[in-house]
């Protein structure tokens, strides 16, 4: 993106129908300058210095958070699929050490992750097959912080053959995340049951 292409974005957000005049400011940092009676070295605007660097520096904030977002979307597939392919050693690269996690709304346990991890590598293989499906999550970043909800669709399923047996649930995951060295890491989550649908007696909660 050039300087200039930024500094559009910068200036102003117009939908159809909309004149300059009632335009909305996308980067307040902008007008704050000029209510601050900066006075522009350039009678246009794009090519002013201060106004330039606001621009850009506005720009690589959004870039960064972009980054953010979608770095804490794919530790979330990453969950997913430590635990559908039972790759449990992966989720080490999920949460960090000192992590709580919460599965008693579904019929789990709770506690620090080194034990959770050990439970998902021990009681998971009961089952023959599952999926942990996510979806419409809404992230919001504050600083090396943040925090999400998202649904999981999850079928499980128990036996084979003519012994197989389908049950589904649903749920939402209330996560808190870290900005480590390492990358972004779960520090807590916490299960939401919505429903469960056909499972065994005793199963999900």
């Amino acid at each position: 993106m050039t300087w200039r292409s930024s500094c559009a974005l910068a200036q102003t957000a117009r939908g159809p129908g909309h004149s300059r005049g009632n335009a909305r400011p996308v980067y307040p940092e902008v007008d704050d300058m000029m209510a601050c009676g900066h006075q522009l070295v350039s009678t246009d605007r794009q090519t002013d210095p201060c106004f330039r660097a606001i621009c850009d520096a506005s720009v690589m904030r959004s870039l960064e958070q972009i980054v953010d977002r979608m770095e804490i979307q794919d530790l979330l597939v990453a969950y997913s699929h430590a635990i559908d392919f039972r790759r449990w050693d992966e989720l080490d690269d999920v949460f960090t050490p000192d992590a709580f996690i919460d599965y008693t709304a579904m019929g789990g346990p709770k506690g620090k992750f080194p034990e959770i991890k050990e439970y998902l590598r021990n009681v998971m293989p009961i089952f023959a097959s599952y999926y942990h499906m996510v979806a419409t999550s809404k992230i919001a970043v504050d600083g090396d912080t943040a925090t999400g909800v998202t649904i999981c669709h999850n079928p499980m399923v128990l036996g084979e053959g003519d012994d197989e047996r389908v049950f589904v649930c649903g749920l939402w995951y209330h996560d808190k995340f870290l900005r480590t060295p390492d990358g972004w890491r779960i520090t807590e989550r916490v299960e939401e049951k919505a429903y469960v649908k056909d499972a065994p007696s005793g199963v999900g909660g």
